[in-house]
């Protein structure tokens, strides 16, 4: 039982750093972040996963974020299969370019 305790302190260890890492992403990104939420799926399958959903004013995104890769972010502070979930979601955040007067898009 308190194998299970210290896995899952660890796993919020890591989700935290992962949140503050999304954070450090929308801040470059010239994003607002309004809310962060971790929460597990429904279904019994899904509760040894975690999912993270991001909102800015205008939208939420929610992605999936399997306990291997908070396990592995959690000893290093960095992995790339959570950098690329975590610009992906910004990315999704970002508002679509306004068109310019004259007709061209810029962005």
């Amino acid at each position: 039982m308190i194998e299970n305790e210290q896995h899952e302190i660890e796993l919020s260890q890591a989700a935290r750093k992962i949140a503050q890492t999304a954070r450090e992403i929308a801040d470059g990104a010239h994003i607002v972040l309004t809310a962060m939420k971790w929460h597990r799926g429904h279904e019994v399958a899904d509760l040894d996963n975690f999912w993270l959903t991001l909102t800015s004013d205008k939208q939420a995104v929610t992605e999936h974020f399997p306990n291997e890769w908070l396990e592995a972010f959690g000893r290093s502070d960095t992995d790339a299969r959570v950098a690329q979930r975590l610009s992906s979601m910004v990315e999704a955040l970002a508002p679509p370019p306004e068109p310019h007067p004259t007709g061209i898009l810029l962005g």
